[in-house]
């Protein structure tokens, strides 16, 4: 691979890097999706290594809430129907 070409792959990797970095700003942003477990204070919930996670649906209803959303963002990327 020509030096020109790695350094434009490189280019490319880091636009998506920033895209990747965007979105889960915009995901923060959002967040939560769903109400956090009753009795739970927060709305932000850890897992044992003190990583951010998404609180589990508990009823069909935010179940729905959750598809529906990522049905519309998959609607505006170029994910294939169905993804």
């Amino acid at each position: 691979m020509s030096s020109e070409k790695s350094l434009e792959l490189l280019e490319r990797t880091r636009k998506v890097m920033k895209a990747e970095q965007k979105l889960t700003a915009l995901l923060e942003k959002v967040e939560p999706w769903i109400a956090a477990a009753p009795g739970h204070h927060s709305s932000t919930i850890r897992d044992h290594y003190g990583n951010r996670v998404r609180p589990i649906p508990t009823n069909m209803d935010q179940v729905e809430v959750i598809l529906a959303m990522a049905r519309n963002w998959a609607s505006k990327t170029s994910a294939p129907a169905g993804w």
